[in-house]
């Protein structure tokens, strides 16, 4: 599979037949389902059967098999497909039954098939400022004692985030 980071969790098992390698990051919550795109066949040739990886025949070879990398506190929703290569940015929410085909940006909330985005959580300046404070990189126990301020993104934003010069 590739890593897990700190905190996250798979519920079930993932569809990943091409042994894909996947990087996932820090408090991040995968819900059962979730299936892995491992390749493209051939589109520009006469068919697009793999003849090359069934028969060993000389043919368009398919393509694909790129690591998938997802984010800190990802939430991706029950039964998403994701296409190899892709890459879900921290903070992205991704819904249920949901095809990834395209890279998925920070604090992005996407849906469908293909996934098309519904909106962001935060605007951009909060998006910015999450960014820069990273609060999965910080000490578990000092979030722990600290929970409270997660309830308020003004709030924690404004507790947490220092300007730089």
């Amino acid at each position: 599979m590739g890593t897990l980071g700190a905190h996250s969790y798979i519920s079930g098992k993932i569809s990943n037949n091409f042994g894909i390698d996947i990087e996932v990051g820090k408090f991040t919550s995968i819900a059962e389902g979730l299936e892995i795109i491992a390749s493209d066949h051939p589109m520009k040739e006469v068919s697009t059967f793999p003849f090359r990886e069934v028969y060993k025949l000389e043919y368009a070879p398919c393509t694909g098999c790129q690591k998938i990398v997802i984010g800190n506190d990802v939430w991706i929703g029950m039964g998403v497909a994701i296409k190899q290569g892709v890459t879900i940015c921290n903070g992205a929410i991704i819904g249920a039954k949901s095809v990834i085909v395209n890279d998925v940006f920070p604090y992005m909330i996407v849906a469908g098939n293909p996934a098309s985005l519904i909106r962001y959580r935060f605007d951009r300046d909060v998006v910015l400022k999450l960014k820069d404070i990273a609060w999965w990189d910080w000490d578990f126990e000092f979030i722990k004692e600290n929970i409270q301020d997660f309830m308020d993104i003004n709030s924690f934003v404004k507790k947490y985030w220092k300007e730089k010069l």
